[in-house]
């Protein structure tokens, strides 16, 4: 019998095609109470991609799985992911500050992989200094219009949960002007949430799990 990793990654190909093709990525041959893809996410300077799904979302069985791609020459490839047991996902998208949604931006879960196009030239460096792919699933308030990671937009489904991946460190010219990031903390790029209108309502940086309205909102309940 295979397992539920096995079985997300046999539909792997046929998603990842409709994500570099800009095409929906909800199979129509496949229910949403049998497989929902949540969301996913390609950053084509970088050479990564992302998928986010969830098999059986209303099942006490329901399973969520991180499928992460990179571009090697000029084919795209698996290079891992991950997979455990799934959180209901929000039933409607929230305004920050109701129940169950405290902040503008909240981490559902983050991972990474070592690099595949990289890795092979790199004997002598350090594991902890090996370039990586990372990716955070992310629930966004009602407020957020869209997210920038780093320098790069990313639109938001109405949802509001989704994935966002990135490469450590960047590649060079990828990188947003100013935005330059060293040390552990950089291994996820700095989120800013905007409104409609571009206005900035918030920002997840790197290392936090907390965005700054969070911790606004947790700094105004602690004084007298």
């Amino acid at each position: 019998m295979h397992s539920p990793a096995h079985r997300a990654e046999r539909v792997t190909p046929r998603l990842l095609h409709r994500l570099l093709n800009g095409r929906p990525l909800q199979p129509c041959r496949a229910p949403r109470r049998l497989l929902t893809v949540v969301s996913g996410d390609l950053d084509t300077a970088a050479g990564v991609a992302g998928l986010w799904l969830v098999r059986r979302p209303r099942s006490a069985h329901a399973t969520s799985h991180t499928l992460l791609f990179e571009r090697c020459g000029r084919d795209w490839t698996y290079v891992g992911g991950s997979s455990g047991t799934a959180d209901p996902l929000p039933g409607r998208r929230r305004k920050a500050g109701e129940p169950g949604q405290a902040g503008m931006v909240e981490v559902a879960g983050t991972g990474s992989v070592v690099s595949r196009a990289h890795v092979a030239h790199l004997h002598d460096v350090a594991p902890l200094a090996l370039p990586l792919i990372g990716c955070a699933e992310l629930h966004v308030a009602a407020e957020v219009d869209h997210l920038v990671a780093g320098g790069r937009r990313v639109e938001v489904p109405a949802h509001g949960s989704l994935i966002v991946v990135w490469r450590f460190p960047p590649l060079p010219g990828t990188a947003a002007p100013g935005k330059a990031l060293s040390g552990p903390a950089a291994t996820r790029p700095l989120i800013r949430c905007l409104a409609a209108d571009g206005s900035p309502l918030s920002e997840l940086r790197p290392g936090d799990y907390l965005d700054s309205f969070t911790w606004q909102r947790l700094r105004d309940q602690s004084r007298p």
